[in-house]
């Protein structure tokens, strides 16, 4: 959410007002609301908005808990459960991602063991990469 769109939201939730003003007319309308948000990063939110929520962090998965929700999103792309638990693993241990999301691209990707670690071995490559900039520096 950019700057002044935070601005806004925390108006609204100091005074209860949202204001709107186009070529030198503003217009107001009091609101009763609630807000709830959820991000993967707080850093980048304004200290007074921020300061507004009750900020709850999430811990990471274990690996239980990974494997478990991984069967289940690669049971629902009809991947059978044995190379399942081969993506969840290197998924888990070589990519060393603890990202759902990942789980599924290398299912879409891969109908193989040979294939899961084709694509594993890419997607590190890629992951590597993006933490250099242009320029060569680690990022």
């Amino acid at each position: 959410m950019g700057l002044t769109d935070q601005t806004s939201l925390l108006h609204l939730m100091e005074t209860g007002i949202i204001s709107e003003t186009k070529i030198n007319k503003t217009r107001q309308m009091d609101l009763t609301s609630w807000v709830f948000a959820a991000a993967n990063s707080y850093e980048k939110i304004i200290p007074p908005l921020l300061s507004r929520f009750a900020v709850l962090e999430i811990p990471e998965y274990t690996f239980k808990e990974f494997t478990e929700i991984a069967l289940a999103k690669l049971a629902n792309e009809n991947i059978d459960e044995r190379l399942a638990r081969v993506i969840v693993e290197k998924v888990w241990n070589e990519l060393g991602s603890r990202d759902i999301r990942d789980v599924i691209k290398v299912g879409r990707l891969a109908s193989s063991r040979e294939e899961v670690s084709f694509v594993v071995k890419m997607l590190k490559k890629r992951i590597s990469k993006s933490q250099y900039c242009a320029c060569g520096n680690k990022k």
